[in-house]
Formats: structure tokens, sequence, C-alpha cells
């Protein structure tokens, strides 16, 4: 039997879904963060204060590269946006992937040191001391990813060949 439906209607469903659910979601997530950060204890808001950034970046790489790779591969199968943005969209999407890991370490780090030192840090870390680590995620992903931004070049190929 015959499709009727073009190749790449499934990529058009599949890159709208991830751009509405993954928009939609990381809103409410960071929301839902900042608003119960301040209705809980001090050291439980650190865990709302790491989850936030992780969906900070989560929505960061939706909102700025996930268009980007849209329209690049499935659209119009080249990169139209010119050098500039090619090293911002791969710069951008580096640093979302790195906050992303560097975030999901620190929570990490948090738990296991709950967990090893009760007495001590009975609930992880305190607020001031998460936006503190969140800094550094953030410092951390941004230094580690300027070699994707030196090294990221726009390559055209001749189709004729």
């Amino acid at each position: 039997m015959p499709s009727r439906y073009h190749p790449l209607a499934l990529f058009w469903v599949l890159f709208g879904f991830i751009f509405v659910f993954g928009t939609l979601g990381n809103l409410i997530a960071i929301i839902a963060g900042v608003k119960y950060r301040k209705e809980c204890s001090p050291n439980m808001s650190a865990m709302f204060l790491f989850l936030s950034n992780l969906a900070v970046s989560d929505f960061l790489m939706v909102i700025l590269c996930v268009p980007a790779t849209f329209v690049s591969q499935v659209v119009v199968q080249h990169w139209p946006f010119g050098h500039a943005a090619c090293v911002a969209v791969s710069y951008s999407q580096a640093v979302s992937v790195f906050v992303s890991a560097y975030s999901l370490v620190a929570i990490s780090l948090d738990r296991y040191m709950a967990i090893i030192y009760p007495l001590r840090l009975p609930s992880g870390l305190g607020r001031h001391q998460a936006w503190v680590v969140i800094a550094i995620v953030w410092l951390m992903a941004l230094l580690t990813c300027v070699p994707v931004a030196v090294h990221s070049d726009l390559i055209y190929y001749d189709k004729s060949e």
C-alpha cells in the first residue's frame, strides 16, 4: 500500500512535539522551581534551584538550537543562517549540553554529601551555596565550550560533484 504522506512529515511532527513540549515542560519546571523554592526549607531549596537550572539549560536548547537544526536538517538541507549563526548555535548547543551534564553532577554530589555526612549536611547545600555551585556550573560550561566557538566553521560543498 503506497504512502500518501511526504517522507519528511514524521520529522515535522517529531520536531513540533519536541519544540512544543520541550518549551512548555521546561517553562513549567522553571516556574515551579522558582515558586516552590520559597515555600520549602532553605536546604531543600538548593534542590529546586538545581532542577530549575537544569530546566533553564534544556529550555535554551529547545529555543535556540532545535529550530535552527530543524530548518537546516529537514527543511532546506543546508545551513542558511551564515557563519555567525553557525558558531552561535554550535556554541549555545554545546553550553546547554554541558550545563545539563554539570548540573546533574552537582545534584549527584549534593545528594552524595547529604548521605555521607547526614549530621553536618542533613538536607544538602544551602540556598547561597547552591547559587555559587550554579555559577560555577555555568562558568565551567562556558569555558569548556570555547573550543567549539573557536573551531566551528561553515563549509560549503559543491552540489554539482
